[in-house]
């Protein structure tokens, strides 16, 4: 088999999604797959290491907002020339917004494609840019149809794309628990709460965050993702290569994942970073339904997907960093948890079963 895999950016190295992309591939080469890694953003091709070389079609214009429309108008026609002569059993990427020149390119790639589904973007751009919203609801009529498959990260987004008739599959995110080292002890003696996000992303809830640092004030907080001014318990670490960010977590007793997903009209998530906090054995406090997750799961507390959550909830979270501060046997389960059932060789073993399922 043979797979042109299409991401959306050029992969860098503070991006979670980049190590969640070459995780996949290096997880279909080890089965015998033959990859191919293309930007979308520069139709460079990279490497394992992220690392990129030039292609006849490769190119660069500016960054920022101003320049979103011309640089994807730019892709999609480079990308048509460069597909002219392209032979691959599938092509894989997440859902591309549509350009004049798309369709064609996604169809000359290869013989079956397959789009990844991470999100809802009719609930999500509705809410967030109603310009971009009514644009794609237009546009996804030319894209959508072009699929022979989707897989979705979870049960509620192949249900909100069933009206499309697809042969769909839902596998959540998963990681190479290999990558991750797991931390028995951080040996602190006060508890390191720590919370990786992206400022942009009002739905994961950093503003809870620095509002629960002022109610819980014997607790020291640690932002990943931002920079602002620190504060007596809360510290900002800016935004640090992935690599550091595993440094910085080796520190961690306990870990935030997504706490506002209700603002993107959503109860359901797979995030990047809780697959990294339960790799390296780090209890964590959630706000969603997680397919790969039970309730009742001891390592990882579940509150409200609501907007006062953290207030009404604040006495169960206290309760439950004390019951894990310092507990290595509730360590070592989230990490079992995640060897036996989010680990990357798992997940992609299922992506692969359902692409052969599509021939």
């Amino acid at each position: 088999m043979k797979i042109l895999y299409i991401c959306d950016s050029d992969p860098k190295p503070a991006s979670g999604v980049a190590v969640k992309i070459a995780s996949q591939v290096a997880a279909w080469q080890k089965m015998g797959i033959e990859v191919d890694l293309l930007s979308y953003e520069s139709l460079r091709l990279f490497d394992l290491h992220m690392q990129p070389k030039s292609t006849p079609f490769s190119f660069s214009l500016p960054a920022g907002r101003a320049w979103f429309f011309q640089r994807q108008i730019v892709a999609s026609y480079r990308l048509m020339r460069m597909t002219r002569n392209m032979d691959y059993d599938f092509c894989y990427c997440r859902y591309l917004l549509f350009m004049p020149f798309l369709p064609v390119a996604l169809k000359r790639a290869a013989r079956r494609l397959v789009f990844e589904i991470n999100s809802d973007e009719d609930k999500e751009w509705r809410v967030t840019n109603r310009l971009l919203w009514a644009y794609n609801k237009l546009g996804r009529r030319a894209v959508l149809p072009l699929a022979d498959g989707l897989v979705c990260v979870t049960p509620e987004l192949a249900s909100s794309y069933d009206s499309w008739h697809k042969s769909t599959a839902t596998i959540a995110n998963g990681i190479s628990c290999a990558d991750y080292p797991f931390v028995e002890d951080t040996g602190n003696k006060t508890p390191q709460v720590y919370f990786v996000c992206s400022s942009e992303q009002r739905w994961q809830g950093l503003d809870k965050i620095t509002h629960l640092a002022g109610l819980m004030p014997n607790i020291i907080f640690h932002v990943i993702g931002v920079h602002r001014r620190n504060k007596s318990n809360l510290v900002f670490h800016g935004r640090p290569p992935e690599f550091e960010v595993t440094e910085l977590l080796k520190g961690a007793d306990l870990a935030f994942s997504t706490l506002a997903l209700h603002r993107k009209n959503l109860d359901q998530a797979c995030p990047l970073k809780s697959r990294q906090y339960l790799a390296m054995g780090i209890p964590m406090v959630y706000a969603y339904v997680d397919p790969d997750l039970p309730a009742d799961a001891p390592f990882a507390l579940r509150i409200e997907n609501t907007e006062d959550n953290y207030v009404k909830e604040m006495d169960s979270i206290s309760t439950f960093i004390d019951r894990v501060f310092k507990n290595t046997a509730m360590r070592r389960k989230a990490r079992c948890h995640t060897e036996e059932n989010l680990d990357a060789g798992i997940k992609e073993k299922q992506r692969l079963g359902f692409l052969r399922e599509l021939g």
